[in-house]
């Protein structure tokens, strides 16, 4: 499927879902290599993301129903096996697609920007931190809105934000630190070349670079 999204149920499931206008859902069984429908979504979720915190269970978000212009939630879902249903879950106050995800050194994740419309495109400066407990509190604001971007842990106090579609889908090499201690974004080391839809690994170096 196309930008499907999956997460550990427990340590022998996953539950995979999604993918361009679908709503159809299953969970996977390690142990047993099958895989098995359970209720569909509340609507197709393309390109959701998994909001994981230490000690919960997966929250789906970030997605929109169908192509441009389609309605996009302000609510996370989560699958409940005990009803065999989704719910409705994490509120936010705002609504981007396709945000970036990192995990804090606490097991908080932060939960990074993404896309508000298509038509003309439109990014959000937003971040938001996600509590194991499922509190969602506002992060610094981004210098600038990104999608298809990449993230990652630098140390415990800064996340790097790299790359990605700016307003008006121009591709950027422009970086960013998200300074978690001061609540603020400030300008890093820009990119040779401009980057979207990449990957990124971050290796600590001995000197600590």
């Amino acid at each position: 499927r196309r930008q499907h999204c999956a997460d550990f149920l427990s340590s022998d499931e996953v539950l995979i879902f999604g993918g361009y206008g679908n709503s159809t859902a299953e969970i996977y069984t390690i142990s047993t290599r099958q895989t098995a429908p359970i209720a569909e979504l509340p609507g197709p979720a393309n390109s959701a993301v998994s909001i994981n915190p230490d000690g919960r269970g997966p929250s789906f978000w970030g997605y929109r129903s169908g192509g441009e212009g389609s309605d996009r939630p302000y609510e996370s879902i989560r699958y409940d096996k005990s009803v065999k249903s989704w719910t409705k879950d994490l509120v936010f106050d705002d609504k981007p697609v396709a945000p970036k995800l990192v995990t804090l050194a606490d097991g908080s994740v932060s939960v990074i920007s993404g896309a508000l419309a298509e038509s003309p495109f439109v990014t959000s400066k937003r971040t938001w931190v996600v509590r194991p407990f499922g509190n969602v509190a506002r992060g610094p604001s981004l210098l600038e809105g990104r999608q298809w971007h990449v993230v990652g842990t630098w140390d415990n106090e800064r996340i790097i934000v790299v790359g990605g579609l700016v307003d008006g889908a121009n591709i950027t090499a422009s970086c960013e630190w998200l300074e978690l201690t001061n609540n603020r974004s400030v300008k890093a080391p820009s990119l040779n070349i401009p980057r979207s839809f990449g990957q990124m690994i971050l290796a600590r170096a001995n000197d600590g670079r």
